[in-house]
């Protein structure tokens, strides 16, 4: 759990999270499976290669590259490392101590030794979409 008095998100080691407001479980701003088994969530990262087609997240879910995942959680932070088919990555998660902010820092890196086309993306589906504001999710 990563979390200020007002603000947070619960990651677990695949990199699968929830995020909420105010109260974990009342206002939830994307949504959260009970379900250990499947480890689903609302929120991802991809990364994509534009000439070959070929995607991967830099969390080992919900899209598994080929390599190796290091996930390392401190206090206060998640970090996934991940190298793919000639490109590293390295995704950094944290809330600010003080502010309803959840930062997600995605750093890529080129060692392939060739140049490289990436697209990376970012999909939260958020309860408040579908919800409403202030208002639970089931």
């Amino acid at each position: 759990m990563l979390a200020n008095p007002n603000f947070g998100t619960v990651i677990s080691e695949s990199g699968q999270a929830y995020t909420w407001s105010e109260n974990a479980h009342e206002f939830r701003l994307t949504p959260w499976h009970n379900d250990p088994v499947s480890d689903a969530s609302g929120e991802a990262f991809f990364l994509r290669d534009e000439e070959s087609g070929h995607f991967w997240s830099p969390a080992p879910l919900p899209s598994r590259g080929a390599g190796a995942y290091v996930t390392r959680h401190g206090f206060g932070y998640s970090i996934f490392e991940h190298d793919e088919d000639g490109i590293g990555s390295e995704l950094c998660v944290y809330v600010a101590v003080d502010a309803a902010v959840k930062f997600s820092v995605l750093k890529v890196r080129n060692l392939s030794g060739r140049p490289r086309r990436l697209s990376a993306t970012a999909m939260w589906n958020g309860c408040l979409e579908i919800c409403g504001p202030r208002r639970r999710c089931t």
